[in-house]
């Protein structure tokens, strides 16, 4: 008869509650820490009694879930004690991806602020407020056709953002 591993593990979880709060893991430390170790050497013999005769894992089978579990709450543990996880015990990688793009928009727009305060040469053909602007909103940069207008009046560059026709939303 096929058993399921997962099924053998949430099972596993199960009877973990049911054990005295001596028996549980120490999550502040490693998994394979003495004390951790003593803990396992009692615990794995009696969860493979209680999962019998339904399951039949192997005392290295168990020792593998037990470590996996003990990662996961460990992680957890250590998140919670340098303040990541709020106190709902959720958010800990909130919006990471937005959080590092709109950083990256900060520290272009920072950059190129510094280079016009310092007048380098390489932006003096640009419009600040026009450059900083592009830097600072999503919308500049898609994949619509765009040009620089090389002769201004005043000797700056301006940047053309056109629709292609295959993009357009008329018919």
């Amino acid at each position: 008869m096929e058993v399921d591993e997962e099924e053998a593990r949430a099972e596993m979880k199960m009877i973990l509650k049911t054990f005295p709060i001596e028996l549980e893991l120490k999550y502040n430390e490693k998994f394979t820490s003495e004390s951790n170790d003593e803990i396992l050497r009692q615990v794995i013999p009696q969860l493979i009694e209680a999962m019998k005769p339904r399951y039949t894992p192997r005392y290295r089978q168990v020792k593998s879930w037990l470590s996996a579990l003990h990662k996961h709450r460990r992680v957890r543990l250590l998140y919670k004690q340098r303040g990541t996880l709020d106190k709902d015990n959720r958010r800990l990688h909130q919006n990471n991806r937005l959080n590092q793009l709109n950083e990256k928009k900060a520290h272009r727009v920072k950059g190129a602020k510094s280079l016009f305060d310092k007048n380098d040469e390489k932006l003096e053909n640009y419009d600040q407020k026009e450059l900083l602007n592009v830097l600072s909103d999503n919308r500049y940069h898609s994949p619509e056709y765009s040009e620089s207008d090389e002769e201004q009046p005043d000797g700056k560059r301006h940047i053309n953002v056109y629709n292609p026709s295959w993009r357009s939303e008329e018919d």
